[in-house]
């Protein structure tokens, strides 16, 4: 599976019961819905839609690795905890980019 970013094959990260995608170039990580929701759960977290955010419909971010449909830029949190994601509108994975 490659990176919607760069282009580079994603190396997995197991952990329990979910699998993250990790880009060795730019450090980015993917991760589809169910091992999302898994992870919400399992630490008692809200979905990412109560933390609002607005997509931008401007913003060409790539290409879903397992659809391969263009992805959405969503912006959302608050001011003191901003929370920038891109999204697959098909089949609800995340794209996050690495901060570092």
């Amino acid at each position: 599976m490659d990176c919607p970013s760069c282009n580079v094959e994603m190396s997995d990260l197991e952990g329990d019961d979910q699998t993250l995608r990790k880009c060795g170039d730019c450090g980015g990580l993917w991760i589809d819905v169910a091992d999302l929701n898994r992870v919400l759960l399992h630490n008692n977290l809200p979905g990412l839609e109560s933390q609002g955010g607005k997509v931008d419909a401007e913003a060409l971010t790539g290409q879903c690795p397992e659809c391969q449909v263009d992805l959405v830029r969503v912006d959302g949190g608050d001011r003191q905890h901003p929370l920038h994601y891109d999204t697959c509108e098909s089949c609800g994975g995340i794209f996050l980019e690495s901060e570092f």
